[in-house]
């Protein structure tokens, strides 16, 4: 024998011969284990498209969905994406995305539907897309199966009705947002449908004097998503514009919280005072901005947990990926964060 076993073979071991019916024995029992012991399953990757790969909340949504889907043999991985959220490159991503056919599933923060909408055309039907963050507009909604994440207009309605406690009586406000994005414009929307007491306002449309609110000429800051712009722009917003609100739908002012505290620590006393009141929308607070909020320089936050996000998206990715019924929306809810 040429194995590299035949010497250790006991004295009236079985021959060569003698043992194929052994082997062929052995090879039907392998042949009859692999009919009766499920399939080793494939993990299958979805992909998440978010604005930006360089903004933290996206990474907690894509964390959060990779979380749960690697519990369940599956992967979720983050376009890449970096520096300034722009729509012209997360439409060709997500065209790159779906004729690569990579993916079981595709989950969009959509930045303009009409883009995404060509791109998802262009590709080709197949591959299944849900949105979360930010939905398809009406006119495009077919084209996701589903949205997962919160109500926009209702957290920039907490946003606003934190204003609204503190000045009962109205005054002038700030806004902080960004330009050509759908989900920020509807939380905008809120700020202002809460502090005029009625969801009845033309579309974009700053306050002038509904329910004794003006917006200043100034306002609304557009930060392009840069730290420092949004550093500069809330000082001059918190220092010298009399402001008595300032309410950011985004976390742009405190991305730098040393910075921020920098600007507001001079003011302490009017912030104390509410004048200005801040109020700023953040995903998952590290412990210096949570520091912010307990030092008085913010009077609010108002929260998306973007980690369960994103274990919902995977959960609705998995489920449209099986061809499973899905409901029109998931909606989080949101937290409001005050200074104990």
């Amino acid at each position: 024998m040429s194995s590299i076993f035949a010497h250790a073979m006991p004295e009236g071991w079985p021959t060569t011969a003698s043992t194929r019916p052994f082997r062929a024995a052995r090879g039907f029992l392998v042949a009859l284990l692999c009919l009766l012991l499920p399939p080793m399953a494939r993990a299958d990757l979805f992909a998440i498209v978010g604005k930006s790969s360089s903004d933290a909340n996206f990474v907690a949504v894509a964390q959060g969905c990779n979380d749960d889907a690697t519990a369940h043999g599956d992967r979720c991985e983050l376009i890449d994406l970096p520096g300034a959220a722009n729509f012209h490159r997360q439409s060709a991503a997500v065209a790159e995305v779906l004729r690569s056919r990579r993916f079981k599933g595709v989950a969009i923060s959509v930045m303009s539907s009409e883009a995404v909408a060509k791109a998802i055309q262009s590709a080709g039907a197949g591959t299944p897309v849900i949105t979360f963050d930010s939905p398809f507009d009406e006119r495009h909604a077919a084209l996701g199966r589903t949205y997962v994440g919160i109500d926009n207009f209702a957290f920039g309605r907490e946003q606003g009705l934190v204003v609204r406690a503190r000045h009962p009586q109205g005054g002038t406000l700030c806004l902080m947002t960004e330009r050509n994005d759908p989900n920020l414009a509807q939380r905008v929307r809120g700020v202002r449908s809460a502090l005029a007491g009625t969801a009845d306002l033309p579309e974009g449309q700053p306050l002038s004097g509904q329910d004794g609110w003006t917006e200043h000429a100034r306002c609304p800051w557009y930060t392009s998503d840069s730290v420092e712009r949004a550093l500069y722009q809330t000082r001059i917003a918190l220092s010298t514009l009399g402001a008595d609100a300032f309410v950011s739908v985004g976390h742009w002012p405190i991305l730098d919280p040393a910075g921020y505290a920098g600007i507001t620590e001079p003011l302490r006393d009017q912030l104390a005072a509410n004048h200005p009141t801040v109020v700023v929308g953040v995903g998952q607070l590290d412990p210096d901005q949570q520091q912010l909020l307990d030092r008085g320089l913010v009077h609010a936050y108002v929260g998306i947990d973007f980690p369960r996000m994103g274990g919902l998206v995977y959960k609705a990715l998995r489920a449209a990926a099986d061809n499973e019924t899905l409901p029109p929306m998931t909606i989080l809810p949101v937290s409001v964060s005050t200074r104990k």
